[in-house]
């Protein structure tokens, strides 16, 4: 069996919408770890699982020197099979895992696809169609595909047991992280994450501001990007100048054009979300052994 190499120290799967962005910007900072530039750097959801190919891959995102190599991307966290391709690659690799309150999770990420003007359906239309049992089945077995109403994804990102579980099976370190902890906490919360990668505890911090929040271009600015983006021969030229690095510039542009304002998560809604959830929060707490630090399941014994 070929090795990958350069071989990875962790990969941070998940979750969406939880932090890993400021997470990303802190690790970055830590002298002995080299992570990609532009954070995520999706390998295994674009490419085969090869080495030769992950090598150049690897080569173009990650910056030199190489030190200790860690991956944060969230993305993983939708593919059922990620597990089993990361353990094939890298079987000795330290997995992360952060995770966030799941109705705030959800609707996190509905708002950032509103603002983003990838949605436009209202929240409790969104969720009508999200729930449908037929789409939750599929969504719990395929990747992310634009073939299957998002909202079944989202829904389904926050059933974090089943999840868990299947990355437990295929490695042997596997840390489990919140969200909530990191806001109220950041000093604590990102020491435990060093000492569980088994490098130098720093006093590393957050940024001020939320790295991956949805910013502002004037709006004039923000469609010649847009239209510049998405002409065919302005891509063309664009992967043959920058290669992996145009997806930077992709994922700049497209958070940073706000095309859409989300309306509010009302009371009926949270309240639809924290029923659909209770059951996966109180696996979760039997999995973990503790329970989770989430307002929306305080009430949950």
């Amino acid at each position: 069996m070929q090795r990958f190499e350069p071989e990875l120290a962790f990969v941070l799967v998940g979750v969406p919408k939880a932090g890993t962005s400021s997470l990303h910007a802190a690790l970055s900072r830590h002298p002995e770890l080299t992570l990609p530039r532009g954070k995520e750097a999706p390998y295994f959801l674009d490419h085969p699982p090869d080495p030769e190919a992950w090598h150049h891959f690897a080569v173009s995102v990650f910056p030199r020197p190489w030190k200790r190599l860690g991956k944060i991307t969230p993305q993983y966290w939708f593919h059922p099979r990620m597990p089993e391709i990361l353990a094939r690659a890298f079987p000795q690799v330290r997995i992360l895992i952060l995770l966030r309150d799941p109705v705030e999770r959800f609707y996190s990420e509905y708002a950032m696809y509103v603002r983003r003007g990838a949605i436009r359906e209202p929240l409790s239309a969104f969720l009508n169609r999200a729930m449908e049992p037929e789409a939750l089945a599929r969504a719990r077995k395929i990747p992310l595909t634009e073939d299957l109403h998002p909202g079944a994804h989202f829904l389904v990102a926050g059933e974090y047991a089943p999840k868990i579980q299947a990355y437990r099976a295929h490695f042997a370190r596997v840390g489990v992280f919140f969200f909530e902890d990191l806001v109220r906490d950041p000093g604590r919360t990102l020491a435990e994450i060093q000492r569980f990668l088994e490098i130098p505890v720093h006093a590393l911090s957050l940024p001020r501001e939320h790295t991956g929040k949805v910013g502002h271009l004037q709006r004039g600015m923000a469609r010649i990007l847009e239209a510049v983006r998405r002409f065919p021969p302005a891509r063309k030229l664009g992967k043959a100048l920058f290669g992996q690095r145009r997806h930077d510039l992709n994922w700049f542009i497209q958070t940073r054009t706000v095309r859409g304002t989300p309306p509010p998560l009302d009371p009926e809604s949270r309240e639809r979300l924290r029923a659909y959830y209770t059951p996966h929060v109180e696996a979760l707490a039997n999995l973990l052994g503790r329970r989770p630090p989430w307002e929306n399941f305080e009430a949950l014994t």
